[in-house]
């Protein structure tokens, strides 16, 4: 089945470019309502090619993660600063132990939440919007939905979308918004002291995307700048939120 609508007069957002605070606020508040409802839901766990997070799977992803990298770094290491390029290698250090820690809670993850997979609109695109918004958002591109942690697409979009300043200024608080948002929502019981762990481990899913991702598609130029800054965001993201500190020097 195929489902169209027209999204007009929305049009399609640029990771490169970033985004401003007020967009990002919208786009959690969006995504509030879609976690929130399906926060822990008993149908969802039921469907197999949703609910497809295992250990295995886990392992897999890490070590192709790491059989990547080389080629990664050749393609790209030479554009990438010293503490980035750093910054990657520790992640893939820690990959097996990253992709082995399972939140209890999981809920609808996108997967790959990013600017250019939303539809931004000055009007509103759905009738349940606030009418006083003064920006709407469509979510699009759900091939690799899954359920998980939900953080992890917050932490991807804060760190990948928002130029480092900027994200800096209003972190905290799209994140207190958020949280009390997704409480209302139906994650109840979500304490802040979770809520911002499960942030600051899933800031390191956009390094692992970028890596297998920009090895996985047809190279471009384009692709070949989104994934330089994708990575470099996410970088400095986990280093600033110290990601991978609880590990150690060793993976």
């Amino acid at each position: 089945a195929l489902w169209l609508e027209d999204c007009s007069p929305a049009v399609q957002g640029d990771q490169l470019i970033g985004c401003t605070s007020e967009l990002a606020r919208t786009v959690l508040g969006q995504a509030a309502r879609y976690q929130g409802a399906t926060w822990n839901h008993p149908q969802l766990l039921q469907h197999s090619w949703l609910n497809r997070a295992t250990p295995e799977s886990g392992a897999g992803f890490a070590n192709l993660s790491r059989q990547l990298l080389p080629n990664f770094l050749e393609r790209y290491g030479d554009q990438l600063e010293s503490e980035v390029s750093s910054g990657l290698e520790l992640a893939i250090q820690h990959s097996h132990r990253w992709w082995s820690e399972v939140v209890s809670d999981r809920c609808l993850v996108h997967g790959d939440w990013r600017l250019d997979n939303l539809l931004i609109s000055p009007e509103p695109t759905h009738p349940d919007e606030a009418p006083n918004a003064t920006l709407h958002c469509w979510i699009v591109d759900w091939q690799t939905a899954t359920l998980g942690n939900g953080l992890a697409d917050v932490a991807y979009f804060i760190g990948g979308n928002l130029l480092p300043d900027a994200r800096q200024q209003c972190e905290k608080q799209l994140l207190t918004e958020h949280h009390e948002q997704l409480q209302a929502h139906g994650a109840v019981g979500l304490t802040w002291e979770q809520y911002q762990e499960r942030y600051r481990h899933g800031a390191a899913s956009g390094i692992y995307l970028a890596v297998v991702a920009a090895m996985m598609v047809e190279q471009t130029e384009r692709g070949d700048q989104m994934f330089i800054t994708s990575t470099t965001r996410h970088v400095q993201h986990t280093l600033e939120l110290g990601t991978f500190e609880p590990y150690g020097s060793t993976s």
